[in-house]
């Protein structure tokens, strides 16, 4: 970043009369400003707050001052600060301004012939503001944080020369620029509630198996939250229990802490369950945050159908005794015990679909002997159905046909049981696996004489999503789940990749420990979390709405930055004398850094060392005893450029202006308006050549003095 500040020069002329033999005359004293501060320290300001600090410019010479701008300056946080003035913000003692003819008006402004940005409060660009001798403007430089963390800024005070014959404003020929440095720290000051996850599922735990989980409260803020009680739903599944022990009436966290509250579900049954439980906080933002508890809720992503196998009776068996019929059964699922699953018998006929027996394993082998009693079995043709569902509610059916008490009919040709004349006639009297109400199975037949054929297999696409299992549904009854589906925040695998809700608003994609339902602003970047700490990346790390700065970011590989440019004690001095001048740095991870100073090649071409040091953050600049080009004034540039370890550097560029004998200070100087020997310049000694010169400038006879505008404030001894 570039920051120079461009001198102007104006020829300031004054005539008179001359008398013979006047050697001494002379004029009032220039403008001489005092500034009440160079620095304001507004210290720790709670972000959204303001702080204020009062300053007064002052002109102590008898001619009027002229101020081409009094402003912020630009790419330093400026929408930080504030600053406050105008015309009307001007004093003056008792019969200070009457000496030039200006009683009435203490300050004025006037339309800028000058380049810049001139800008004063309740001024337009281009607006020259005239403060007539003795007279203060009075200001007011104000901090309105909108960053956490450190924030600098400076304001700039230019002055500027009336380029006119008859001046009517005047610059302090060596303090023609002011700076005052601003700095302060943002603070939030409060606390910032953070709740994860706001949606716990628990899956599908086994029945009357406890599962713990922990709901994490956070407070990001840089000030203490208090939090209230949370408040469980008294209409929450009593399968579902918080911890809130040690909670009294209520907790406080301290900034960049969190606590925990435990959650313990325990499932009854397979049953969907829902529970939410509401944490108060005195966070402004965010008073109240529900957590919402889950179970049993969709599939489980784990699970596989179950498998049944009847392995007795057999088709079309004969049952003629009074005796129970037995079934033999070969249950098992791959994920989950055979004795957790449910298992039942239906007739279909007979029983007119009603359950008859339950068939759940008690032996970890899956193999199981079920009674059916004979009361239950009335003579004739039926068809058992086993039906065996697992936790995930996946169900698998088998079938088998009896005969109760009776004998297979002359026109039973496949021995099932039944044949194609009864009331409930067999479809294909071929085949024994097909017969009325029996299980469908993949064969591209009709088994069950339903008139479809191999409706709810692996083969067929019963919930009309364009594919069957065996083309990769996962979950043929539900049209939103197949192979490359969609997926959706549903807590179902819809796309049948054996992942829930991955890439949805419900599920913690990047492993940070938040989703998106959880405030997690990018679920893509692990290290963009509402926990996490704010870099000065821009990126809003911590998902608060704030970035970098604003937020009160750890740089990572921050620039330094000079604020406010070189600061001098003036920017005018007499040959041989010496100016202190010093850089403000900011640079946000405190690296240390290098100082390079380089004076103007016109001076190291001349053989003058204006330098005492060339790599001190504060440096002495001597002015050379005679000047290079022999001019009775010359400017000079200096420039620093300030590095940090990383290799980044910022620099700023000045200028000095050095008079042979002495930085003047009123209108008619006359040391600047004599020979060496006392005699008048202009008083009857020019030659002929110097008359016509005169005369052709315009000028009167008497005293011509040349000022340099763009200077700093002289030497006070």
């Amino acid at each position: 970043m570039v920051r120079k500040f461009s001198a102007l020069t104006v020829l300031l002329v004054f005539g008179t009369g001359c008398e013979e033999g006047v050697t001494d005359t002379k004029g009032p004293l220039l403008p001489d400003i005092e500034l009440s501060t160079h620095r304001v320290d507004f210290g720790e300001v709670v972000w959204g707050d303001s702080a204020w600090a009062e300053g007064m410019l002052t002109n102590h010479g008898e001619v009027p001052l002229g101020i081409a701008s009094l402003s912020l300056v630009d790419s330093e946080l400026e929408e930080n600060f504030q600053l406050q003035w105008s015309n009307i913000d001007v004093s003056c003692p008792e019969g200070a301004g009457e000496n030039n003819g200006d009683s009435d008006r203490t300050a004025r402004s006037l339309p800028s012939e000058h380049d810049g940005d001139a800008e004063s409060a309740g001024q337009s660009h281009g607006q020259i503001t005239i403060l007539q001798p003795g007279c203060n403007i009075e200001f007011r430089m104000g901090v309105e944080p909108t960053t956490v963390g450190a924030i600098h800024g400076s304001i700039l005070i230019e002055m500027v020369d009336d380029g006119g014959d008859e001046p009517a404003y005047h610059a302090d020929p060596d303090h023609q620029r002011e700076i005052i440095i601003l700095e302060a720290v943002g603070t939030k000051g409060a606390g910032n509630v953070v709740v994860s996850p706001r949606n716990m599922n628990f899956g599908h735990p086994w029945t009357n198996e406890p599962l713990q989980d922990y709901i994490r409260v956070h407070n990001v803020g840089n000030g203490v939250l208090v939090l209230g009680v949370p408040d469980l739903d008294p209409e929450c599944s009593e399968s579902i229990a918080v911890d809130l022990s040690g909670w009294g009436e209520g907790l406080e966290l301290e900034p960049y802490t969190s606590t925990l509250i435990p959650v313990v579900y325990t499932p009854v049954d397979t049953d969907e369950v829902t529970c939410k439980l509401v944490i108060p906080s005195d966070d402004i933002d965010m008073p109240s945050i529900t957590v919402t508890m889950t179970g049993n809720e969709g599939d489980d992503p784990r699970c596989s159908p179950p498998s049944v196998q009847i392995l007795s009776p057999e088709v079309g068996t004969i049952h003629q005794s009074s005796a129970d019929l037995e079934l033999e059964l070969k249950i098992s699922d791959s994920e989950q015990p055979p004795t957790t699953l449910t298992c039942s018998v239906r007739s279909a006929i007979l029983g007119e679909g009603d359950r008859i027996a339950y068939c759940t394993p008690t032996d970890e082998s899956g193999y199981t002997f079920v009674q059916i009693p004979a009361n239950e079995l009335p003579a004739g043709r039926d068809t058992l159905t086993v039906t065996v569902k697992d936790e995930c509610g996946f169900e698998t059916v088998a079938s088998v046909s009896v005969l109760v008490r009776t004998a297979h009919t002359e026109n039973d040709n496949d021995g099932d049981g039944f044949d194609e004349l009864d009331d409930i006639p067999d479809c294909d009297d071929t085949n024994v696996n097909t017969y009325p109400f029996a299980t469908e199975i993949y064969d591209e037949l009709d088994n069950d004489c339903d008139g479809e054929i191999d409706e709810d297999t692996e083969g067929s696409d019963d919930d009309g999503d364009g594919q069957s299992e065996l083309e990769g549904d996962c979950n043929d009854y539900d049209r939103t789940t197949y192979a490359g589906a969609p997926e959706r925040a549903d807590w179902i695998d819809n796309d049948c990749d054996g992942e829930v809700d991955e890439g949805t608003t419900l599920v913690d994609d990047d492993g940070d420990g938040f989703a998106e339902v959880d405030n997690d602003c990018d679920d893509n970047n692990p290290d963009i979390s509402p926990a996490a700490i704010e870099f000065c990346d821009g990126l809003d790390n911590n998902c608060n709405g704030l970035k970098d700065q604003r937020d009160g970011c750890i740089s990572t590989s921050s620039e330094p930055t000079i604020i406010g440019g070189i600061q001098m004690d003036a920017t005018a001095v007499a040959a041989g004398e010496s100016i202190m001048m010093s850089v403000t740095v900011y640079d946000e991870d405190d690296d240390r850094l290098a100082y390079s100073w380089r004076q103007d090649d016109v001076l190291t071409e001349s053989g003058h060392n204006a330098l005492d040091s060339t790599s001190s953050q504060t440096v002495t600049w001597t002015a050379p005893l005679q000047l290079p080009n022999e001019e009775k004034s010359q400017t000079f540039s200096i420039q620093v450029v300030i590095v940090d370890e990383a290799g980044n550097q910022d620099y700023a560029v000045e200028e000095i202006t050095v008079f042979a004998n002495k930085v003047p200070e009123r209108l008619f100087d006359d040391k600047n308006s004599l020979e060496d020997d006392g005699k008048s310049k202009g008083c009857g000694n020019k030659s002929e050549e110097e008359e016509d010169a005169v005369a052709e400038s315009g000028l009167l006879p008497g005293v011509a003095l040349l000022l340099l505008a763009g200077l700093y404030r002289r030497r006070r001894d």
